[in-house]
């Protein structure tokens, strides 16, 4: 796993932190979705303009990530922007974005 984290220059706590979303642990369905994006990604502070797009995922949707109630057309909807920003990164570093994303929906949205 070191030898994949130096290769794309990711730390092993966001290599580990995108392994415990992949396989759904310490999940909480109980969690519910703000109606807004809990800070934009477009609009970041001062303070976070030194994260990654990953690090800004994980810092202000992590516990949504977590719960498992945060799917990638949540995400497209509340902040674009930062989506586009994860998709970009990944590309220009050869991830797959499938592992830092949140998962496809999996229902349908209720309106």
């Amino acid at each position: 796993m070191d030898e994949l984290c130096a290769e794309y220059d990711i730390s092993p706590e966001l290599a580990a932190e995108a392994t415990r979303r992949l396989l759904r642990l310490d999940s909480d369905p109980s969690l519910a979705l703000p109606d807004v994006a809990p800070a934009l990604w477009s609009r970041r502070e001062e303070v976070d303009r030194e994260l990654t797009p990953i690090e800004f995922l994980n810092k202000y949707w992590g516990k949504y990530l977590e719960a498992g109630t945060l799917f990638q057309r949540d995400l497209r909807e509340l902040d674009k922007s930062l989506f586009t920003a994860i998709k970009s990164y990944c590309q220009y570093r050869k991830l797959n974005p499938i592992h830092f994303l949140p998962p496809p929906a999996r229902r349908k949205k209720k309106k």
